[in-house]
């Protein structure tokens, strides 16, 4: 196998051997005797007797080989060959992990699992070569799958957080248009952003908000259900509220008085913020 078929993603080779361990083993016990034979010596008559050689081939009746247990690059592999002669499926383990490799009849890889010191990973991919799906397991325990598009740029991503939140995030063939959808205890949050914008939606225990935000990031309007009742604000390129529609709350500076006003208030600030003018 070549380095590049021997790093595809990862594969429990404890689980792969147990499954085909009594047909490993069939195969060797019917090629023993031949193996010794070619080496010059008779079939081994105890158990104490170990057969020592660098490959062994299963071969069909026209000679073709089929399957094969050999060294690759001081590792070892398992090798099925598929009717085209091509690899079917290839077994490798390595010091940095172990990993599994499924071709289609062309000789395209297309599944690929691989196991080492960051976590399990499966792959997917089309029959032109070009990785589509992926789930993986982060060194923290994170899980992650992810949906490639048919340039192999990532184009939808699942996860669930080390804060036990759920995320789910899209995007668009440019990059520019993003979706993100966050839950957790006490809080649903969406945001939706492009090259014009984002809006942001987010549910609470303290209420529920509407946001519309720049370019930049800088807030332009607020849409809120708080404990004191609807507000609607306004705010300048700077992110300073200008102006306020609804259930108003107000804190007079130097007082340090909360004042909390009607729903139908209207609140209009000056540049740095301060109140120059309200009804009723």
């Amino acid at each position: 196998m070549s380095n590049s078929s021997e790093t595809e993603l990862a594969v429990r080779v404890d689980q792969l051997e147990r499954r085909y361990r009594h047909l490993v083993a069939f195969g060797v016990v019917l090629l023993v005797p031949f193996v010794a034979a070619a080496m010059g010596k008779g079939p081994p008559t105890t158990q104490d007797e170990v057969l020592e050689v660098g490959e062994l081939w299963l071969v069909a009746e026209d000679g073709t080989r089929r399957a094969g247990l050999t060294m690759r690059e001081g590792q070892p592999a398992l090798v099925l060959i598929n009717d085209e002669g091509g690899i079917g499926l290839g077994l490798t383990t390595a010091t940095e992990g172990s990993s599994v490799g499924l071709w289609d009849a062309a000789g395209q890889l297309r599944i690929s699992l691989e196991l080492s010191e960051i976590g399990p990973n499966l792959r997917l991919f089309d029959s032109q070569g070009v990785v589509r799906a992926g789930l993986m397991t982060s060194a923290e325990g994170v899980p992650l799958l992810g949906l490639y598009g048919a340039d192999g740029v990532d184009r939808a991503s699942l996860a669930v957080g080390l804060d036990d939140s759920s995320q789910l995030f899209l995007k668009d063939p440019s990059g520019q248009g993003t979706v993100q959808l966050k839950a957790m205890e006490g809080f649903i949050g969406l945001g939706v952003g492009g090259e014009r914008g984002k809006i942001g939606l987010a549910i609470t225990a303290a209420g529920t908000a509407l946001s519309f935000f720049q370019p930049d990031g800088q807030l332009r309007v607020g849409l809120a259900i708080e404990e004191h009742g609807p507000v609607l604000s306004l705010h300048d390129e700077s992110g300073t509220g200008r102006a306020s529609l609804g259930a108003t709350t107000l804190r007079t500076p130097r007082t340090d008085v909360i004042e909390s006003r009607p729903v139908s208030s209207l609140v209009l600030f000056n540049e740095a913020g301060d109140v120059i003018w309200k009804a009723p």
